[in-house]
């Protein structure tokens, strides 16, 4: 596996994948990217979908998706980057 390089000064990474996503294709990547981040201390946090719909979690639909805009809220909650409800 190809090493991944990470630049100082990363502040933090909050990533949306789903199963249809280029990523998603090759999630060892994925992981190797949020380990690499993880060493940096950066803080990171990684949410895969199994499906994604129309719009990509822009409207509630049945798919759950549609959540990650409240899941990255409540991560930036989380570091005191986003005031509580």
């Amino acid at each position: 596996m190809k090493s991944t390089s990470i630049r100082f000064g990363a502040f933090l990474c909050f990533a949306v994948l789903t199963g249809s996503s280029c990523f998603a294709s090759d999630p060892p990547k994925v992981i190797e990217l949020s380990l690499a981040l993880k060493k940096e201390k950066v803080p990171v946090e990684l949410h895969i979908y199994p499906t994604v719909g129309h719009g990509y979690g822009l409207r509630r639909t049945k798919e759950l998706v549609t959540t990650w805009p409240d899941r990255v809220a409540d991560w930036l909650r989380a570091r005191g980057l986003l005031e509580t409800k």
